[in-house]
């Protein structure tokens, strides 16, 4: 099975913004990404999404058959939702970023967190009949995917570069 993760397109929010779960609007010119996506996927799968519109909306361009799930939400940062990182208390943030795999914002959700929903989404695609699988979502959640896959631990998965609007396949 081909699974293809798709990152949504660039949004709306400001740079420097923490939206993990913010359900924030794709940019107004967000369909100029859509033929390179597209490009890249096969022409039938089952495709699924995060329930973000920012996801949902990228997922009904591709097709009108998405299975939503909301084990592709994107990590959950609590009380720095909508909020920019330069505002945050700065203690807080530091200890976050030095500890983020097993700390939590306030909150929110640690990135192990994030890991063992993400490993159950996992573990029921791998057993699905499909020849191709399209995954709509968000950077976390495929460096947490891509983790899995690869055997890597958290802080090499956070290595990967995941740009807005780009396909990354796993062969499974």
């Amino acid at each position: 099975m081909d699974v293809y993760l798709v990152r949504h397109c660039q949004t709306c929010a400001p740079l420097g913004a923490c939206y993990g779960q913010t359900d924030v609007p794709l940019a107004p010119d967000w369909q100029q990404q859509l033929p390179s996506i597209q490009c890249c996927l096969p022409s039938t799968a089952l495709v699924f999404s995060s329930p973000l519109s920012r996801c949902l909306q990228l997922a009904l361009a591709l097709t009108d058959d998405v299975h939503i799930d909301d084990r592709l939400l994107e990590l959950n940062f609590g009380a720095w939702e909508n909020r920019l990182f330069s505002a945050l208390p700065q203690a807080e943030l530091r200890d976050w970023c030095d500890h983020y795999v097993d700390t939590a914002p306030p909150r929110g959700e640690s990135y192990r967190q994030l890991q063992q929903r993400v490993f159950a989404f996992y573990q029921d695609i791998t057993a699905l009949n499909a020849a191709s699988v399209v995954i709509v979502t968000h950077a976390g959640v495929i460096r947490a995917l891509s983790a899995i896959h690869y055997g890597l631990t958290a802080e090499q998965a956070f290595e990967l570069t995941i740009k807005f609007a780009s396909v990354h396949r796993l062969t499974l």
